[in-house]
């Protein structure tokens, strides 16, 4: 036996390239398809390690009217749950980005710290690893709630990656432009709210089971049987709390209001009491002052009476003294004059008579004359007394007048002034008693208002939706679902590929043990006479079976194991926070496939050798008889026969003398070929989605959620999109059913609009039975996948139920082409008529304009209050092209490998071809053919059959490729099923390139080859 070992050894050091070519075979063959069965398990296995590491939660309720100590408290009397943790969560703008703020946990949701320490005070906060960093410091601008948070800036003392947010599309937002963009973590003691915001549970018995399985799922859902059976009981305990809660609001309010208004009503009465008092006060100063006018006029009039009798008689004196005067011949002027003219004259008399005797005659008549002249000065001086006194007098009655002037005036500058002061409080008065109406009549107002407001309180009691409970799982959060679905992918693939690859790497394996072996038969045949059995010859290949399968599954295992499943993670990546993949390097599998591919090897050999130790020694010994030559069915073909060169009928006759040649490397190369088309084929079917999905279907630029439902578009709506020059927008129903198909149940969008002819300009529904499409007036569209998974055609009936679990029953009459999820539209009319209800609509599609800002837009409908969520056609593509991303780079491997495998396997051939031909070819050589003759003697027959196998995996490719694609297709997902006129050209021009690769190598074999050695070799 050490002799066979030996001779084995010796085998594998004499033709190292045939030694090498099968070890590389299963390598290449085992790797492949270790390394992507395992892809998958190890994602599992890695994520869910992380899960349980972080204590993931299993399931997250958040309600419409926050949750409870009493919710709290009635999910912990559940018979499955493990955790209740109430928690909050806020949605808030820091530097004009969406950030969703969690209260950190120490139960549940646990962060990965990747650096720095958990804050330890209100102000600090752990942020996203891969936005952040250490020291930032983050200010809150605005709140989805505001008043929820004591704090509004924190500073960044850790970085982390959280198990809540796997995607590095985040999810939606309710603030901003409706797009999360990161996360933070800070103190549960920093949030002030009345309730929570969300409750998070974990199944009992969930963390002994492994994540994405079958196990998971079913003690989950005894966990989530018992939340929808509490659902509705809590829903409706809540609604009557809120009821009881408004009822005493709405009562306290009342009590509140009655109180102020009966303070009110008081401080307006003493107002009018206050008012008709002043008017009182007003009413007896008016009669005081109109009291003081008439006396004022009455005195006024006395005296003006007293002056005017005194002005009279003043008068009448004054004309009697005038009248006098004048009979005198004098006036007023001249009395003085005359008056002392005649007291001149009289003292000229008197001296006169003191001169004269007494008895002197002239004596009388002089004192007869001072006599006369004395009476006319006493007359006189009467009338200049009486002149005097008439002056007098007038001066008195000038005084008086003057006097009764100013007094008359100076009273009636007090009435007056009282009259002033009399006005000023009666203005007073009558703008206190405005005042005092406005205030009764706004009191009326408010009564009005405030009834009105109690009254529609009161109404509203009856209007107050039932608070709803979300129960929401982890396949609600984006990154745990769209991760799986993409490693789901990849199993998909690995079910596929490297079976086929196998089947490849088997025929080629067993083309070169059964060549090595009829290559040896002379070897077997000495070994046979010298009393080697049977058994020992067998086990003698055994061991070179077993040398190059142990050291060929070892290296591909490994390479397997550990470089595919890391290609492919560092691939996902790129759409995804991970943690480092786990290599599970489970000794059972490996051990498994060692043994199952030691035995296919080993049968291989066996078969290989009993073909030749069924014969004598003495027949092993000598040369296998050559094939005789036979015509071909070429020959029969005259005109195509005849002008065939010499060489060219030999290559005919070649390839069709050594049949099992032909066979194989055709069936290699169709394998080879079948393999890269359909890798190709792949990639077609899935990279050219988002164009006819997001291109050609749905072409709107963006679907604005409102937050209400409405009935016609209002007036302002229209006024702010026109601000952003908007003029194409429509008004729809969506909402979100389900329908069962294959014991599975499918979630589908409904749609249903009013103006289905101005459809188009957002989407363009294209029929898959009729040409001529018209939207129906009666009946729904549906959409092809949904189509398919029914098996419903147009004139069936298909069963949707909406979130409450009520069932609708629609007619189909169209069904349309779309890639990516379900859909069933309809008019107003279908739905008006199969729901029994008015239609509201709850979205608007728009189309905007180049120069809008998505971001700009997004912010202002949201901040409105009006809008949810905005949902862009060009983030949806974002997300569609970057799973694609992920998944053109897994084809690329997919691909790669297949070109490996086309290299080893042309290589293989093309060696075993020259090693059974070499007695020909060197008979070529010494009959003088030169090189590049003998090279094209052999490579010609190679070329003309790798091109047929090329012809022929190019159909096989065909169809591996549809059986792929309908494998690998999802429920939601349709995949094209057509593939590119260039993959054909890159999958034939690959091989050709391999082909010719592969004899520029060999040739310096054929240029190699020893004639004489060769041609003895018989002997």
């Amino acid at each position: 036996m050490r002799l066979l070992y030996k001779l084995s050894f010796v085998k594998m050091r004499k033709n190292i390239g045939r030694f090498l070519s099968l070890l590389f075979i299963v390598a290449l063959g085992v790797g492949f398809f270790a390394g992507l069965r395992e892809t998958t398990p190890d994602i599992e296995a890695t994520l869910d390690n992380y899960y349980d590491e972080h204590n993931l939660m299993d399931f997250k309720i958040v309600s419409t009217m926050g949750l409870t100590e009493d919710d709290i408290a009635s999910l912990e009397e559940l018979k499955n749950i493990e955790k209740v943790v109430a928690s909050y969560s806020v949605d808030t703008l820091i530097d004009g980005e969406a950030v969703r703020i969690h209260a950190i946990e120490e139960d549940i949701n646990n962060v990965d710290l990747v650096e720095g320490n958990m804050p330890e005070n209100n102000n600090e906060c752990i942020a996203d690893a891969t936005k952040y960093k250490i020291g930032d410091t983050l200010t809150i601008s605005k709140l989805s709630q505001e008043g929820i948070l004591q704090n509004t800036t924190y500073k960044v003392v850790g970085l982390a990656n959280s198990p809540m947010y796997l995607s590095r599309q985040m999810g939606i937002a309710s603030i901003g432009t409706g797009e999360l963009a990161s996360f933070i973590y800070i103190p549960k003691e920093n949030f002030n709210s009345e309730y929570y915001t969300e409750v998070y549970l974990t199944a009992k018995g969930s963390l002994k089971e492994t994540a994405y399985e079958k196990g998971y799922e079913e003690t989950t859902n005894l966990l989530l049987e018992e939340l929808e059976e509490l659902k509705p009981i809590r829903e409706t305990k809540r609604y009557e709390e809120i009821l009881e809660e408004a009822t005493i609001e709405i009562r306290k309010i009342e009590d509140e209001a009655n109180e102020k208004i009966s303070i009110a009503e008081e401080e307006l009465q003493e107002a009018l009491e206050e008012i008709n008092n002043g008017r009182t006060e007003i009413y007896n100063a008016k009669n005081e002052i109109i009291t003081n006018e008439n006396k004022l006029k009455e005195e006024e009039q006395n005296g003006l009476t007293k002056i005017n009798n005194a002005r009279l008689t003043w008068e009448e004196s004054n004309k009697e003294l005038k009248n006098t005067l004048a009979s005198l011949g004098l006036t007023e002027e001249t009395l003085e004059t005359a008056l002392n003219t005649v007291k001149s004259n009289i003292t000229s008399i008197k001296e006169i008579l003191n001169t004269l005797p007494t008895d002197d005659p002239k004596y009388a008549e002089y004192q007869k004359t001072l006599e006369e002249l004395n009476n006319k000065k006493d007359n006189l001086q009467t009338l200049v007394t009486t002149s005097e006194t008439l002056k007098n007098s007038k001066i008195e009655i000038d005084n008086s007048e003057k006097e009764l002037e100013e007094q008359i005036k100076a009273s009636q500058d007090k009435l007056n002034k009282a009259k002033e002061k009399l006005e000023t409080q009666e203005q007073k008065i009558e703008s206190a008693y405005e005042e005092y109406v406005a205030g009764e009549n706004t009191l009326e107002e408010q009564k009005k208002e405030l009834e009105a407001k109690i009254n529609e309180a009161k109404s509203s009691l009856a209007k107050i939706e039932k608070p709803v409970w979300y129960l929401l799982d982890r396949t609600d959060n984006n990154g745990y679902s769209s991760i799986w679905d993409d490693a789901a992918k990849v199993d998909a693939i690995a079910g596929i590929f490297p079976i086929f690859f196998i089947i490849v790497v088997a025929l080629m394996c067993f083309n070169t043990m059964n060549r090595m072996i009829e290559e040896e038969r002379g070897e077997i045949g000495v070994l046979s006479s010298l009393g080697y059995g049977s058994f020992n010859i067998i086990n003698g290949y055994l061991f070179y079976v077993f040398f190059a399968t142990v050291i060929g599954v070892t290296i591909g295992l490994l390479i397997g194991y550990t470089l595919i499943p890391n290609i492919i993670y560092s691939i996902y990546n790129a759409n995804y926070i991970l943690p480092s993949l786990n290599i599970n390097m489970k000794l059972l599998p490996f051990f498994i496939i060692i043994l199952i591919t030691l035995g296919l090897m080993s049968l291989i050999a066996i078969i290989s050798c009993l073909k030749e130790l069924k014969n004598v020694p003495a027949t092993i010994l000598r040369p296998a008889t050559p094939k005789s030559g036979k015509k071909v069915l070429l020959e029969h073909i005259k005109f195509i026969w005849k002008r065939l060169s010499f060489t060219g009928k030999v290559t005919a006759r070649n390839m069709f003398r050594y049949k099992k040649r032909i066979v194989m490397t055709v069936l290699g190369v169709v394998g080879s070929t079948a393999l890269l088309l359909t890798g190709f084929g792949l990639r077609d079917s899935i990279s050219g989605l988002a164009d006819l999905q997001y291109g050609k279907i749905n072409h709107y630029d963006a679907l604005l959620v409102f937050q209400n439902s409405f009935k016609t578009i209002e007036e302002e709506w229209k006024s702010k999109l026109k601000e952003d020059n908007i003029t194409e927008y429509l008004p729809i129903y969506q909402a979100s059913f389900t329908f069962e198909a294959k014991d599975l149940t499918h979630d589908v969008y409904l749609i249903a609009l009013e103006n289905n002819t101005e459809l188009n300009n957002f989407i363009t529904l294209n029929s898959k039975v009729n040409e001529n499409f018209t939207f129906p007036e009666d009946g729904v569209i549906i959409s092809e996948k949904m189509a398919d998974l029914l098996n419903v055609k147009i004139g069936d009936f298909i069963k949707l139920r909406n979130s409450n679990n009520e069932l609708v029953v629609l007619p189909v009459s169209e069904i349309v082409e779309n890639y990516t999820l379900h859909y069933v539209y309809m008019n107003k009319e279908t739905y008006e008529k199969y729901f029994e209800k008015e239609l509201e609509y709850n979205m608007i599609m728009t189309n905007l304009n180049e120069e809008t800002s998505h971001e700009d837009f997004a912010e202002k409908w949201i901040d409105s209050g009006l809008v949810s969520t905005i949902n862009f056609t060009e983030d949806n593509i974002l997300v569609f092209d970057n799973m694609v991303k992920g998944l053109n780079l897994i084809i690329v491997l997919i691909i790669g490998a297949s070109c490996m495998l086309a290299f080893i396997v042309l290589y293989n051939l093309t060696t075993i071809n020259i090693a059974e031909r070499i007695r020909e070819i060197s008979t070529l050589k010494v009959l003088g053919f030169y090189d590049k003759e003998v090279s094209s003697y052999v490579y010609r027959e190679t070329l003309f059959l790798t091109i047929i196998g090329i012809l022929i995996g190019l159909g096989a490719g065909i169809f591996l490729h549809m059986y792929v694609i309908n494998v690998a297709e999802t429920d939601n997902i349709l995949f094209l099923h057509s593939i590119k006129w260039y993959s054909y050209i890159f999958s034939f021009l690959i091989i050709i390139f391999f082909t010719i690769l592969v004899q520029i190598i060999t040739n310096q074999k054929l240029k190699k080859i020893n004639m004489v050695e060769s041609l003895k070799s018989v002997e």
